[in-house]
């Protein structure tokens, strides 16, 4: 029997060694879509960049990518040197492709956390 959507939330987090810039974490992000099976279904990514506007926040930038089956975000933070990206699905997916992928494409996986609600 298949599973319902929703009937579980499958979530994982990478903190990672590296920067880049926003437009290509969004492309990174691009790809772990397409390494989970999932799908953006046209929806384009948000990006904001921190401080806010009044300074408010750290400094860095937050990518955001909804997806048909939830979504999957990156915040970075420079002065770090580290960026966090954490994918959140009602389907299940491979998080052994996509820590193989984060790590290559922007370093080295420092810690990995995952969960299912």
């Amino acid at each position: 029997m298949a599973e319902v959507l929703g009937s579980n939330l499958y979530v994982a987090g990478w903190a990672l060694q590296g920067n880049l810039p926003p437009d290509r974490l969004a492309e990174i992000l691009e790809g772990a879509v397409k390494r989970m099976g999932m799908n953006t279904e046209g929806l384009k990514p948000a990006i904001w960049q921190y401080p806010l506007p009044g300074g408010k926040g750290g400094v860095g930038h937050t990518v955001f990518q909804p997806l048909v089956e939830s979504f999957i975000v990156a915040d970075d933070y420079p002065e770090l040197n580290r960026t966090y990206v954490l994918a959140v699905s009602c389907l299940p997916f491979d998080r052994q492709i996509i820590s193989r992928y984060l790590s290559r494409r922007v370093g080295r996986i420092i810690n990995l956390g995952e969960l299912v609600l």
